[in-house]
């Protein structure tokens, strides 16, 4: 069937059971800036607060190229001219693939509040509610997370003049989910619409990125986190 799918922009088939290359993406890391104050409200109580801003925006297309054409691919861009009527978008080369994103600058706070135990010991306690980058229609699960909360706990103790440590826990928990709604169209016939046209979009020919086409889809994700520094002169 290759020279038939060269008419519409394939390439020809390796029609192999296993394939094996190279492949590579650039990633622009994001802008991030991060301000904030501390605050010594009281003798041995301080609160400390962050406004935090990072430019996921940057993250809109993750392109990945591979060294040889690929068969899923060279069907993938098949199906991508083909479905072009509908509003799909050219995500897919033989040797290349274009996971859509849309990503969004996003903005958080974070409260901590410090209290001097002793002369030598520190506890520490902190909240962050942190604003997903993720918009509600680019919902899935290459990045598997929404809203999230992150609570933390911690202290510092201080060994001696020159030395001391800090210890601290934190749980982060976020939940998002994409649903498929039954709506009416321009011509009065119902149809299905995915959420989310990163995981179940149900538009005819979208097949990158769109694993879950017509399924509803949840996800909850939880991160225990731990850290600890020793700090020492010398």
């Amino acid at each position: 069937i290759s020279p038939l799918l060269a008419l519409v922009g394939g390439a020809e088939f390796a029609a192999v059971p296993f394939q094996e290359g190279d492949a590579s993406l650039e990633m622009t890391m994001p802008q991030h800036l991060s301000l904030g104050t501390s605050v010594q409200i009281l003798p041995d109580l301080k609160v400390n607060v962050d406004v935090k801003w990072t430019d996921y925006s940057a993250w809109d297309t993750f392109t990945i190229k591979f060294d040889q054409n690929v068969d899923f691919l060279n069907l993938a861009s098949v199906i991508n001219q083909l479905s072009s009527g509908f509003g799909v978008d050219d995500n897919a080369d033989p040797n290349e693939l274009r996971l859509p994103r849309g990503y969004e600058a996003v903005t958080s706070w974070a409260l901590g509040v410090e209290y001097q135990w002793d002369d030598q010991t520190v506890i520490r306690f902190g909240y962050e509610p942190r604003g997903s980058a993720v918009p509600d229609d680019r919902l899935d699960f290459l990045v598997p997370i929404g809203d999230a909360t992150l609570y933390s706990f911690g202290f510092g103790y201080r060994i001696d003049a020159d030395s001391r440590m800090d210890f601290a826990l934190g749980y982060l928990h976020s939940e998002f989910e994409a649903d498929v709604r039954w709506e009416r169209d321009e011509d009065g016939e119902i149809r299905a619409v995915g959420e989310s046209q990163n995981a179940n979009d149900t538009t005819p020919g979208q097949v990158v990125y769109n694993p879950y086409a017509f399924l509803p889809i949840k996800g909850e994700t939880s991160a225990y986190i731990m850290a600890f520094s020793y700090d020492t002169l010398f």
